[in-house]
């Protein structure tokens, strides 16, 4: 009997922010009439998580173990326990720690120096902090050069179903400077580097990823309104197997083709598979190869009685005396 191939399991997501309300309960004797219900109505931002393949954790409940953070309104606050708890577990299995961050969403302010700014995300630890200036009506971004393949799709996807407004991107790093009266940072600001995914007519990003220098981390920073949606299936279909394969090999996602993904124990059974395939075959070869050779001797019987080729007296000769006639 076959060993049941284990089924895949939802992807643990973080999402950075409250889960949905549930919807209020109908009340009798209401406008809509006695007994009546209202018309189902479609509330925004619902998310089928069970059909997109994620176990949804919101800000309450284990983060250690998901397989990245999507935070729809504001970069995540990195200094609360979800996020702690998050890039601690990314950190202890050597992962990549990912993070989609919605940017704009909220008042925004005007000053001379800097114009319209909207609401930007804070980066962790001492990184600094991503603008956000909203664009004019009309900007028509174009994908930037160097993508990489899942870069590639997230903008293209971005491209087809874009939100109401673009902001352009800038990375304000800590202040390094010593002068008199300015505070030094301690500990000193790391290094990171914002990428362009998406570009303005005028080359300023619209949407990046934010790398530390070490590599630990991608921050994907979109616009505040991309569809959600289109988020979950990009991180689910392209960013984890991308950059934390790991997490689709802990859920048995059907999503894992590359061998280079699979468990010791995998690995070593497929390789004894393999060996037993091959093994077969050169025994399979070795038989088909004694079989031909037989076939191409001209055998007859040693008896007197018989003087035709054995191939024509193996049903009729009685006699078992038989050997290959010489060459």
């Amino acid at each position: 009997m076959s060993t049941p191939i284990p089924s895949a399991a939802p992807i643990p997501l973080h999402i950075a922010g409250e889960p949905p309300a549930p919807p209020a309960p109908d009340v009798i004797g209401t406008s809509a009439g006695p007994g009546r219900r209202p018309d189902p109505a479609v509330r925004p931002g619902v998310v089928d998580w069970a059909a997109l393949g994620v176990e949804p954790r919101w800000r309450d409940q284990e983060t250690g173990d998901c397989a990245a953070i999507l935070s729809p309104f504001l970069g995540p606050a990195t200094g609360l326990e979800p996020y702690k708890r998050y890039v601690a577990g990314a950190r202890k299995r050597g992962e990549t720690a990912l993070v989609v961050a919605c940017t704009g969403a909220g008042t925004r302010s005007h000053n001379i120096f800097s114009g319209t700014v909207a609401p930007g995300i804070h980066l962790p630890h001492y990184y600094g902090s991503i603008s956000a200036n909203p664009l004019p009506v009309g900007v028509s971004p174009e994908l930037a050069d160097g993508l990489d393949h899942a870069e590639h799709d997230l903008g293209t996807r971005l491209l087809k179903r874009p939100p109401d407004t673009w902001f352009r991107l800038t990375y304000l790093r800590e202040s390094r400077s010593s002068r008199p009266g300015v505070a030094r940072v301690w500990p000193p600001p790391g290094e990171g580097e914002l990428r362009p995914i998406l570009v303005d007519g005028l080359g300023a990003p619209v949407a990046g990823v934010w790398t530390p220098a070490d590599g630990s981390a991608r921050w994907f920073v979109v616009p505040h309104g991309t569809d959600q949606r289109l988020l979950v299936k990009w991180l689910v279909q392209h960013a984890l197997p991308a950059y934390v394969p790991g997490s689709l090999t802990r859920a048995r996602s059907t999503l894992v083709r590359d061998p280079a993904l699979a468990t010791d124990a995998e690995a070593r059974l497929v390789e004894t598979i393999a060996e037993e395939q091959r093994a077969h075959e050169r025994r399979h070869t070795e038989l088909q190869q004694q079989l031909a050779a037989l076939r191409a001797w001209p055998i007859r019987c040693a008896t007197t009685c018989c003087s035709a080729p054995a191939a024509r007296w193996r049903t009729r000769c009685t006699t078992s005396s038989w050997r290959p006639a010489p060459r």
